[in-house]
């Protein structure tokens, strides 16, 4: 994958809550970004409930994570955003991340469907990913198996309460996990051996 990725929070909170967050970054050699004011609001790391920040910094530290600063015209975008009538404003930290994917042409990460609703009508040019979808892109780009990856995804929904988009099912489909109402039921096709393939899912 060539593009840079604009993380927005869940994404960020999922990787941490899989408890191997490097697993989920590395693949995607030093594209991933945060912007600062999204970077802050991951506070706890839910994998173990500590404070986030020494495994940020790890993840900084080693390039996994890029943290990035709007520039001017992304500053507008932003302030139109935090500033919208209540149907349509965001946070600061979706409002970070989708003013700067805008800004220099990125893929914006992220789950919360008000953002990714706005984000669409705003940003129509602006390609969206979901958090499963890093996941599936780590896996399938680091030749992962499926005894590796499902446990990360497993992990991600347990600790951080992942969200699942539609076109999220068919690659859950395909590791054998169901996602209902929050819990986990697994079952075990084919076998676990077998490396994860590329296009198993649409985005």
């Amino acid at each position: 994958m060539s593009s840079l990725l604009v993380l927005d929070a869940s994404p960020i909170i999922n990787a941490l809550g899989c408890g191997a967050p490097e697993r989920i970054l590395a693949p995607f050699d030093g594209k991933c970004v945060v912007e600062e004011n999204t970077l802050k609001e991951v506070i706890r790391n839910p994998f173990d409930m500590k404070h986030a920040g020494p495994v940020l910094e790890g993840l900084i530290d080693r390039n996994y994570l890029k943290v990035v600063r709007l520039g001017d015209v992304g500053y507008e975008s932003y302030i139109e955003l935090v500033a919208a009538s209540a149907s349509d404003a965001l946070g600061r930290g979706e409002a970070a991340a989708l003013a700067y994917a805008q800004e220099v042409g990125a893929v914006i990460v992220l789950d919360d469907r008000k953002a990714r609703r706005i984000g669409c009508e705003r940003f129509p040019a602006c390609k969206q990913y979901s958090s499963l979808t890093l996941f599936r892109h780590a896996a399938e780009t680091s030749g992962m198996t499926l005894n590796q990856i499902i446990p990360l995804v497993s992990l991600a929904f347990e600790k951080a309460r992942m969200h699942v988009l539609p076109e999220d099912r068919l690659w859950l489909d395909e590791l054998g996990i169901s996602h209902v109402d929050k819990s986990l039921k697994k079952t075990q096709r084919g076998s676990q051996r077998r490396p994860v393939r590329a296009g198993t899912s649409r985005n």
